[in-house]
This record gives structure tokens, sequence and C-alpha cells, in this order.
């Protein structure tokens, strides 16, 4: 082998190495990238879950204040009729408990608005929960496939760096 031959051939095993160096720094690029969406989407996730959880506590409260409401209602039922000799104070205790009954309702048409309203936010909140997990299993699969795409290039990488010795070293020998 005459020596431009051989420094052509050394000269182009170069070029291979710095093509396989770029692309070691792509993939780990993109590897990072990778990483931090799915750290991002982690933290959604979670976040979308204490939501989920405080949407819970406050349909819980919701019920409580609902029952009141209706124990409330029905107390106010067992006072008319036993106040029923006392019609004046009757007549001023109904319109006070229809009143507040009038109140109750609307609280519980608004509580009622409410719920319907929280249940659809769950709903959003659940798919979008449910996409975001599919984002990471995605996200992570990727992730699978680079890791091995990276390993590739660094063991094309060390067979350059043996090639490239082994060229010196016949270069050396002559």
């Amino acid at each position: 082998m005459d020596r431009e031959t051989y420094l052509k051939k050394v000269q182009a095993i170069r070029v291979a190495k710095e093509t396989a160096m770029d692309k070691v720094e792509v993939i780990e690029e993109k590897l990072k990238a990778t990483e931090s969406e799915r750290s991002r989407l982690d933290e959604e996730l979670n976040w979308l879950q204490k939501k989920y959880s405080n949407m819970e506590k406050e349909l819980d409260t919701v019920n409580n204040d609902l029952s009141k409401a209706q124990d409330m209602m029905h107390y106010a039922e067992e006072r008319v009729s036993e106040c029923d000799t006392e019609i004046q104070n009757l007549q001023r205790r109904i319109q006070m408990l229809e009143l507040q009954l009038e109140r109750s309702e609307e609280a519980l048409s608004v509580k009622k608005t409410e719920e319907v309203t929280n249940q659809e936010k769950l709903k959003e909140a659940e798919l979008r929960a449910t996409n975001a997990e599919r984002t990471v299993t995605k996200l992570e699969e990727d992730l699978e496939k680079m890791e091995v795409s990276l390993n590739e290039e660094k063991e094309k990488y060390n067979q350059l760096i043996k090639d490239l010795d082994d060229a010196y070293n016949d270069v050396a020998l002559y």
C-alpha cells in the first residue's frame, strides 16, 4: 500500500470518526430533551393527581352540606307540626323556614351545578392523566431506543478508534 492511499484511508477514518462523534452528540442531546420532557410530564401527572384528590374532598364536603341541609329541612317540618297551637309564631317561623329552605334549595342547586362541573373537570383531569401516562410510556420507549442507538454508535466509535490505532501502528512500522 503506498503512502498516499494510506493517508487517504486515515483521512476517511477520521471523517467517519467525526461523523460518529456528531451522531453521538445529537443522540445525547435528544436523550436529555426526552428526560426533561418526562420529568415535566411526571410533575404534571402529580399535579393532576393532587387536583383529583382535592376534587374528591370537595365532593365529600358538598355531600355533607347536602345532608346537613336535608336534616335542617326535616327538623323545620317537625317544628311546624309541633307548634300548631302558636299560629302567630308559627307564621313567622314558617316564613323564616321557607326563606331558609329557599336558600338551602338555591345552595343545593348551586352545589349540584358545581358537582356536575367538578365531575366534568374530574373526567377531563382523568383524560389528561391518561394521555400523560401514554406520553410518558411513549417517551420511555423512545428513551430506550435512543439508548440502544447510543450504545451502537459507541461500539462503532470504539471500532473506529481501534481501526485508527491499527492503521497508525501499521504506518509506524514502515
